[in-house]
């Protein structure tokens, strides 16, 4: 299980609302590692919550999940140890099948046929899974640290323009430091050369990503209210994951499910220049969210 000590959750509470917020930091998420012991660590966080009365006088909570902790909340949310303990789910840019996703991350291929050039991010992210396939162990933890420096950097291009510049310049800068293979598996990175990356992380895509507590998709769908919320034009995990979800959920049982793709977010990230029927659209998505998150 997961105590308060060692969830170490930040809380804070929304007065127009009365909910109680926490912010569950998951250690390996928070390294750009997609692995099962994040959806138990999902799991445990809500299960403690749920029966701590500060939190939750009723024994439920809610959960929100955004990109690839989206997915791996709605795994955990279909587990017996949470029956009766959550209000609904809510999935923001998040996956079904992760394996889908990543091939589509190697390559730009929707299920449709269609073709999305992808965002180099999300390749990075399979690409730091992977390797131990490409560089002797030695060489590991150095180019280890030097994507998650370029990672970071990704993270910061919209909230923090000129510290996103100065990591990525770090990062060109270690890796141009790395001996061989490393310091050419860097460049692919710095050069965000999806091109390159897709075709070499394709064989390794069920490995890593196709253990059933890391999709919904390959698991037992809650039977608890879900929200879905996705970018129209997403190319980290592509839009056509929500459809997908929802039709999984309503397969597994599931008839409380809301979808929504909007052009106002890109990933996680707010568009500019709305439309008002779009603005429309999403405040009713949130306020069918937040009326039954204070049921």
């Amino acid at each position: 299980g997961l105590d308060e000590p060692r969830m170490t959750a930040l809380s804070s509470r929304l007065a127009s609302t009365g909910l109680t917020v926490l912010t569950a930091p998951l250690p390996e998420l928070r390294v750009y590692t997609i692995r099962p012991r994040s959806t138990d660590d999902i799991e445990d966080v809500l299960g403690w919550a749920a029966s701590t009365p500060a939190f939750a006088p009723s024994g439920r909570v809610g959960v929100v999940g955004v990109s690839f902790s989206g997915g791996l909340a709605l795994v955990a949310a279909g587990r017996p140890s949470l029956a009766g303990k959550l209000t609904l789910v809510a999935a923001l840019g998040s996956h079904g099948d992760l394996p889908r996703a990543m091939r589509f991350l190697c390559t730009g291929d929707l299920p449709d046929g269609t073709h999305v050039p992808p965002h180099d991010y999300g390749a990075v992210i399979i690409l730091l899974a992977a390797l131990p396939h490409f560089v002797p162990a030695e060489q590991v933890p150095p180019l280890r640290e030097a994507i998650v420096r370029f990672l970071d950097a990704s993270g910061l291009t919209v909230t923090d323009p000129p510290a996103a510049t100065r990591m990525f310049a770090e990062a060109e800068a270690m890796g141009g430091a790395l001996p061989e293979p490393a310091r050419t598996v860097m460049g692919w990175v710095n050069r965000r050369d999806v091109a390159t990356m897709g075709p070499k992380l394709l064989p390794y895509i069920e490995a890593l990503g196709g253990d059933p507590a890391l999709s919904p998709a390959r698991s037992v769908a809650p039977r608890v209210p879900v929200f879905l919320l996705h970018g129209a034009a997403d190319n980290v995990i592509p839009y056509t994951e929500t459809p997908a979800l929802e039709a999984w959920l309503r397969a597994g049982g599931n008839t409380e499910v809301r979808s929504l793709l909007t052009p106002l977010i890109s990933h996680a990230d707010v568009q500019a220049a709305p439309r008002a029927v779009d603005v429309w659209r999403l405040v009713r998505f949130w306020a069918a969210t937040l009326r039954v998150a204070s049921d």
